[in-house]
This record gives structure tokens, C-alpha cells and sequence, in this order.
């Protein structure tokens, strides 16, 4: 009977999961196109290379070209990440902090209070560098 409850369970997490995710995708599609450059633009910033690298990430997760990511996008509002956040937290954040290499192996990352693609950057980018043990 545990198996089978587990069981089920999993199954109503997923459909809930794809329901989400798809519907985040086909909206996301429909959007114009961005280009890294108008991307970038929207608000200057030095960290760029990590808001192209977390607008690439994103738009993995949804399964879009990541032109159709933009910058003003509401994590929340815009792409459910709240109803996506075990999955998009694990897909997402671990994907953009193994392609920083001055970032710990092990960190603590709370999607809490995060609303926009600058706050989610600024939330990476504040995770404390790698300490060597070896000095």
C-alpha cells in the first residue's frame, strides 16, 4: 500500500510538474524574440556573462530558445517558479553555479524573496567563493 501511495503520488507531482512547465513553455514561445545584446541593455550590469548564463539555463528547464527569455521576465508571476521550484531550483541554480569556478561545491540557495532574473543573479553571485584549503 506504501509503494502504491508513493507511487501515486509521484505521478500527480508530475503531471502537475509538465502541466506547469508546458504552459510556461507554449507562453514563452509566443513571445518576440530578445536578442543578448537588448537582453543585456535592459538594465546595465557587470555581471553578464552570469545573466546570459542563468537566461540559458532557464530557457533549458522550459524547453525555448533562450531569445525568448527577457530580462523582465517575473520569476513568479511570469513562469510559476514557485509551482516549479524543487525542479527549477536543482536544474537551474545548480547548472549556472557549476559553470562559475570560484563558487563552493556546497552551498545553501533559498529562492525566497527572489522575483526577477537580476535578483536571481545577484543571489548567485553572493554565494561566497570557494575557500582553499590548501594555502
Amino acid at each position: 500500500m506504501v509503494f502504491l501511495a508513493n507511487f501515486l503520488l509521484m505521478l500527480r507531482d508530475y503531471s502537475q510538474f509538465k502541466k506547469y512547465n508546458t504552459r510556461v513553455g507554449d507562453m514563452l514561445r509566443s513571445l518576440d524574440d530578445q536578442s543578448d545584446e537588448h537582453f543585456l541593455a535592459a538594465h546595465p550590469t557587470e555581471n553578464s556573462d552570469l545573466l546570459l548564463k542563468i537566461r540559458q539555463a532557464i530557457s533549458d528547464f522550459f524547453e525555448v530558445p533562450s531569445t525568448k527569455i527577457h530580462r523582465d521576465a517575473h520569476l513568479i508571476d511570469d513562469l510559476n517558479v514557485h509551482k516549479l521550484q524543487p525542479s527549477f531550483q536543482f536544474s537551474v541554480v545548480n547548472t549556472v553555479i557549476s559553470s562559475q569556478p570560484d563558487k563552493q561545491n556546497s552551498f545553501f540557495f533559498c529562492m525566497d524573496d527572489i522575483n526577477t532574473i537580476d535578483e536571481f543573479a545577484q543571489a548567485i553571485a553572493n554565494i561566497p567563493a570557494k575557500i582553499d584549503n590548501n594555502a
